[in-house]
């Protein structure tokens, strides 16, 4: 670890086979995750996946756009997958969950939805703040979350803000995600900017001085 940096690193891994909605992780320029002292908490999030039971459930990854939440996420599935490859995980979007519970109740299907979003190993949600104020659909979830921790499942979560920040999610809900860990992730300092920057530069077989680095980093600063 240099200057506090550390990386997660995604690669020799062979592509998640029972993981849907995962194209985003393979277009993606970078297989690790670089972070900072300020993202530390990350690495025990990360290893707390990988182990069986898992240690956090949910696991909750909150911070504003563009700071490489998806991204980690979807690595760490990667990661996972790998560990369960007999086990399948499930990806889905605050808006697409309750559009699919929404279409299962209107068609009498709510056996199968629940069977679908059940059986799996885990079970990730991205963009909680996309949940609308639905208060049966949330409910759903929470159940869903129950029966995956009673077989020692995982719950993976994303959020631009902490669930007690999200007026439209109801108390239980909100009750149940506290249950588990929550972990910030903020955009990257100086010297995790230059890390990424010094890897993609290796990536695409570009060499770039020091002084480069620095500036580019700085003008990633408000980015």
């Amino acid at each position: 670890m240099i200057d506090s940096v550390f990386s997660i690193s995604f690669d020799e891994l062979s592509p998640a086979r029972d993981v849907t909605r995962g194209k985003r992780a393979e277009r993606g320029l970078l297989r690790e995750f670089i972070g900072d002292a300020q993202n530390s908490l990350i690495r025990h999030a990360a290893d707390s996946i990988l182990v069986d039971p898992p240690l956090h459930s949910p696991l909750l990854f909150y911070g504003p756009t563009g700071v490489g939440k998806t991204h980690l996420a979807l690595g760490l599935i990667r990661l996972w997958q790998r560990m369960h490859p007999d086990s399948r995980a499930l990806i889905t979007n605050g808006m697409d969950f309750t559009r699919a519970y929404r279409e299962a109740y209107d068609a009498d299907a709510i056996d199968d939805f629940r069977q679908r979003m059940r059986n799996v190993g885990l079970f990730f949600l991205d963009n909680l703040e996309q949940l609308p104020e639905n208060e049966t659909a949330q409910v759903e979830l929470r159940a869903i979350f129950d029966e995956l921790e009673q077989r020692h499942g995982q719950v993976l979560i994303n959020s631009r803000s902490l669930p007690a920040d999200l007026p439209q999610l109801e108390s239980g809900l909100v009750s149940r995600l506290h249950d588990g860990l929550a972990v910030q992730v903020t955009a990257p300092g100086p010297a995790a900017r230059r890390a990424i920057l010094r890897r993609l530069a290796e990536i695409h077989g570009l060499e770039l001085a020091d002084r480069d680095l620095e500036l580019l980093a700085d003008e990633l600063t408000s980015s």
